[in-house]
């Protein structure tokens, strides 16, 4: 990503640059509102040129730049810990399988801070939209049980397959007796019978079993290559000991790796 110069720009330069209606009434408040997001400062008389007197300049102020700006991503959001969330995919060992959950324990353990289910989850349907993130044809299967209140998970291995099948059995059958026995609605009676049918599995098992959909990172840029580079070498400059593993990137899309890669 090309950062803007520090230099005088006409407005129909800066309409394309900034994807913008030179004729809406509104341009000028666009363009300022746009490129303050970017982390931009500059001087707009009504109805002149646009000169831009700064730009980001700092690791952490060009990782948010390219967050928001190319990205698309919420101006609150907080850029090494998104940064962190893409490295997660390549420097945490399964972190594309785990559950969401499990993720935020996986992050705090690497890199010492939390975020909820919720926003990583919200991450990580953007990067999906972007074609950064891509659903993989696999699944792992875990287990969570609760203890005195708290909750444990882990991943079950090839061995407990039988297990978790004979699981997914019985929680078919039981959600079919429930479904059938109900009077209400079908889409109420199938909601029911799935609470209905987990609560007599947690008193046989003990256990709730389930799969995660596997996620991958890489497989198809889209034409972000040079910003998920950039994102990984900024992250090892703000902070080395993070030492992220750069994604695998078709050689014709890839950018110089960082020095971590």
């Amino acid at each position: 990503m090309e950062q803007l110069e520090l230099r005088e720009y006409s407005r129909n330069e800066m309409a394309d640059m900034l994807s913008l209606n030179i004729n809406s009434s509104n341009f000028r408040r666009d363009v300022l509102s746009k490129l303050e997001k970017w982390g931009y400062t500059c001087d707009y008389p009504p109805r002149r040129s646009i000169t831009i007197l700064s730009r980001p300049e700092t690791p952490e102020e060009r990782l948010r730049e390219i967050l928001i700006r190319v990205l698309n991503m919420d101006v609150q959001i907080n850029p090494i810990q998104f940064a962190c969330f893409i490295a997660a995919f390549n420097s945490i060992d399964g972190f594309e399988g785990m559950p969401w959950a499990e993720r935020v324990e996986a992050l705090h353990e690497r890199y010492g801070f939390y975020v909820c289910e919720r926003t990583l989850s919200n991450w990580c349907s953007k990067l999906y939209d972007l074609g950064i993130i891509t659903r993989a044809g696999t699944s792992s299967a875990w287990m969570t049980t609760i203890s005195n209140g708290l909750k444990t998970r882990r991943r079950l291995q090839p061995e407990e397959q039988e297990e978790i099948e004979a699981y997914f059995k019985r929680r078919g059958e039981l959600q079919q007796e429930f479904y059938k026995e109900s009077t209400l609605p079908p889409i109420e009676a199938r909601k029911t019978s799935y609470r209905s049918a987990y609560s007599i599995l947690w008193q046989e098992y003990g256990c709730c079993y389930y799969y995660c959909k596997a996620l991958m990172l890489g497989i198809n840029f889209d034409g972000y290559a040079e910003e998920i580079f950039q994102i990984y070498e900024l992250v090892d400059e703000i902070n080395p000991d993070f030492t992220v593993i750069a994604p695998a990137i078709p050689p014709a899309a890839a950018a110089p790796a960082s020095a971590n890669a």
